[in-house]
């Protein structure tokens, strides 16, 4: 889980090295992928400030256990956005509601036009190392966080010590659009949570 302060969504960049000027800033929460038990997948976006017409907009994606893709988007035309950086089997309209009742706790219900309901709720955490991972992408200058080998050391660290998996803080999403998400304001882990849909 991130506290976003800049998530840049890139208007034109060229393979891994981006030009910073060219990258528009995207502001709020943005979540890993959210795996649970029973083979869903989830992630959450919630953004309170975008370069876009929408100004502020939401979304949760959901991945079945039948590796259907479906983007639940508030507003339901904000989905625009996110199909120009992501693949989606559906898209459909929602109205998303996230609390945090405390900092390390996070609240969302999402009620879909598709009849589909989707609660979500996680414990989260720090660690030292989540803490100097923010302390140094924070004191980090835009301009040296995207060299390669700075990506390539950021990459490695958060793969190794927090996703437990193969992170990648700038390259290219499945639409071939490039991206840049190392410019955070806080990193936190899920200590445990529980998702319910319908």
């Amino acid at each position: 889980m991130q506290i976003v302060r800049r998530h840049r969504a890139p208007e034109a960049a060229t393979g891994f090295r981006m030009d910073i000027s060219r990258l528009r800033p995207f502001g709020g929460l943005h979540s890993s992928l959210l795996a649970f038990s029973t083979g869903y997948v989830f992630r959450i976006s919630y953004w309170s400030a975008t370069p876009t017409e929408f100004g502020a907009f939401s979304n949760v994606w959901m991945v079945t256990p039948q590796d259907r893709r479906l983007l639940f988007a508030d507003p339901a035309k904000s989905g625009s956005v996110v199909h120009l950086y992501h693949r989606f089997d559906e898209s459909y309209g929602a109205t998303i509601s996230l609390r945090r009742p405390d900092p390390m706790c996070l609240h969302l219900v999402m009620q879909g036009s598709a009849a589909t309901t989707i609660e979500i709720n996680l414990r989260l955490g720090r660690t030292l190392l989540t803490r100097v991972l923010a302390a140094s992408a924070r004191a980090m200058p835009l301009a040296w966080a995207t060299k390669d080998p700075v990506a390539h050391a950021l990459d490695a660290l958060t793969s190794m010590f927090i996703a437990k998996g193969k992170v990648k803080v700038a390259g290219k999403t499945e639409t071939e659009e490039p991206y840049f998400a190392g410019d955070i304001d806080d990193v936190m882990l899920v200590k445990d949570g529980s998702a319910s849909v319908n």
